[in-house]
């Protein structure tokens, strides 16, 4: 599910909180998911992410997120 916005990374309700060990997998956030994240988010923490923003590959298999309060 790409949240509330359709996957554009305007809204923040596809919030997640990455396993620290799995995210320095990920390629880093750009800086329109750091401001949605800043102004959007509930409880921010160093390893939230937009969930639709990460783009899935095939090293990214067993990930682990937590879904963020809404």
């Amino acid at each position: 599910n790409y949240g509330v916005c359709g996957g554009n990374c305007s809204c923040g309700t596809c919030h997640v909180y990455v396993d620290p060990i799995d995210f320095e997998k990920l390629k880093a956030a750009e800086e329109d998911e750091i401001s949605t994240l800043k102004e959007e988010a509930i409880k921010l923490t160093a390893h939230s992410r937009l969930g639709c923003q990460i783009e899935l590959k095939k090293e990214h298999n067993n990930i682990a997120v937590t879904i963020a309060p809404e």
